[in-house]
């Protein structure tokens, strides 16, 4: 069969202007394209769906002024005690409280030149999993949010997460777990008051956790008895003394969290029954106050100097507080916040971070977009790094950074390092101007329509440094290091039931199905298939 062709032919040219108006039209529209794409590329920038911004403009935080009252009057500050101590201080006197200090350490610990390098994990918070992961080669201890208190019965409830109990076991870490009597972000004195007032339910108690320690190679447990209500500290008392008697015969180590301006805490008494006393030198001003530094200096040297009277140095771990607030004129709105957030906050509304000199901590004001005013604390690295410089040189047992995720990442520059005057001599202190953007992702808000507000850049700050003293005496962010950052929107409200239905609408069943919704105003969702969509019923 021969091949036959056709060709057909036309003198209008109308087909082929369009041809060619419509080429000339896609490549100008591919062209537009490709420049917005290299645009975010160059800028690093996310498209955004429509939802509003979280911030709508920067004000200038006023610098937050102490106001004169007694730790103001009576504490001189770091600066002041760190040169005191190396005018005057007896070197003798020094080596022999450090040398008493490492005495005191579990031999089975990694000896670190500062002495005890811990840390709070907590299993709630996945960036906390992602900084034990990275850095726990820098601490000693870690302290976990494992074991709780039943808020009624007063049982032990154990919640250790596979993962990070891998992590802790993997390195060979020493381990202190957490017993809280907080459940559900809330602490509870009913059932730790049960415990405390029945010796059967004490003995049961001591009898697991020793029970558990052993089974899971912990060193000791960590006490974290908050909002107890007691009416006298006898029970408590009680309760240490047969605690630690218990785990001296396992073995095992004693510490326990506690507060100076706390009645609650009889330091002198439980002293005795305590192998370690982790000092919460943190939230000198929280959520349900008013706005102001989480833990200024002049604080911190108060609190230490009241531990002090009633133990000895040796026993002392400085608790760091490596967290936020950001308060809001609708107090409703007040919430805790990791160094990210606060640098992310700071970033997106324009607001420029103020390092106060007499706290050593940092803050700002930035508006919402529904005009309310909010302030901002926070700690970052040269914080935490002047609270340790303090401390090194008392000597002190050491310290624990509240909370793994929630720490700016300079820290692990220098966090198991020997901060006295004399160690300083092996540490860049100028390694502390570059920050690097973290990659884990930090996610804001509910639901399951996503916005990427941030990707990773690094930071860039300027630091003033006393030469004398070796304290951070001031810093400037030139350019702030961000994170991923993904917004939720959609968010359900919480504890409600949804009622759907299949396999409908039925013209019989149906309408007495909404006339029983409609009665109790009970909302539902129906699932119609194609076919069914396209029909109209009348009911």
């Amino acid at each position: 069969m021969e091949n036959s062709k056709q060709i057909f032919q036309t003198n209008n040219k109308k087909r082929w202007r369009n041809v060619q108006w419509g080429s000339r039209i896609f490549i100008f529209v591919a062209v537009l394209l490709f420049l917005a794409l290299g645009l975010m590329m160059k800028f690093g920038r996310s498209p955004k769906i429509p939802f509003k911004e979280d911030y709508k403009a920067v004000i200038t935080a006023s610098k937050p002024y102490l106001q004169e009252n007694k730790i103001s009057k009576e504490y001189k500050g770091f600066r002041s005690f760190i040169s005191e101590k190396t005018i005057h201080t007896n070197l003798a006197k020094i080596r022999k409280a450090r040398a008493e200090r490492f005495k005191n350490q579990n031999r089975n610990w990694s000896q670190f030149p500062g002495g005890i390098r811990s840390a709070f994990y907590v299993a709630w918070d996945p960036q906390s999993l992602m900084s034990l992961k990275r850095n726990i080669r820098h601490i000693n201890l870690v302290f976990p949010e494992w074991f709780f208190l039943d808020p009624k019965t007063g049982d032990l409830k154990t919640n250790v997460d596979p993962e990070g109990y891998k992590v802790i076991r993997r390195t060979g870490v020493a381990t202190m777990p957490i017993l809280s009597n907080n459940f559900n972000q809330e602490f509870h004195s009913e059932g730790l008051g049960k415990v405390l007032k029945d010796p059967l339910k004490r003995t049961k108690l001591i009898r697991k956790l020793t029970m558990e320690c052993q089974k899971l190679h912990f060193k000791g447990i960590n006490i974290d008895f908050e909002d107890m209500n007691l009416d006298s500290d006898e029970n408590l008392i009680a309760f240490m003394k047969e605690l630690s008697d218990t785990f001296k015969q396992n073995k095992l180590l004693v510490s326990m969290d506690i507060m100076t301006d706390n009645d609650d805490y009889n330091v002198e008494k439980l002293s005795p029954y305590v192998d370690y006393f982790v000092l919460m030198a943190y939230d000198e001003y929280s959520a349900d106050s008013d706005a102001g530094p989480v833990s200024s200096q002049k604080w911190i040297e108060a609190q230490t100097g009241k531990i002090l009277k009633k133990t000895s140095p040796e026993k002392i771990i400085l608790g760091l507080g490596a967290y936020g607030y950001d308060w809001s004129t609708d107090k409703n709105d007040n919430s805790s916040v990791t160094y990210m957030q606060a640098i992310t906050k700071a970033s997106a509304s324009k607001a420029t971070i103020n390092f106060d000199d007499n706290t050593f901590n940092l803050n700002y004001s930035y508006t919402d977009s529904k005009n309310n005013t909010h302030t901002v604390f926070f700690n970052d690295a040269a914080s935490i790094f002047n609270t340790m410089r303090f401390s090194s040189e008392y000597p002190l047992a050491g310290t624990a950074l509240w909370r793994l995720g929630s720490e700016d990442s300079r820290i692990w520059n220098f966090y198991d390092k020997d901060l006295t005057f004399a160690g300083l001599s092996k540490l860049n202190l100028k390694v502390l101007e570059n920050v690097k953007g973290q990659t884990m992702v930090d996610y804001i808000g509910d639901g399951e329509v996503l916005d990427v507000l941030n990707t990773p850049h690094d930071g860039k700050i300027a630091l003033e440094i006393d030469p004398k003293e070796k304290i951070i005496t001031d810093e400037n962010y030139i350019t702030y290091p961000s994170s991923y950052e993904v917004k939720k929107y959609g968010g359900a409200p919480q504890k409600e039931l949804v009622l759907t239905f299949d396999d409908g609408p039925d013209e019989t069943y149906t309408p007495q199905v909404l006339d029983v919704l409609s009665k109790y105003h009970v909302p539902a969702a129906f699932f119609l298939v194609g076919l069914n969509a396209e029909k109209t019923f009348r009911w």
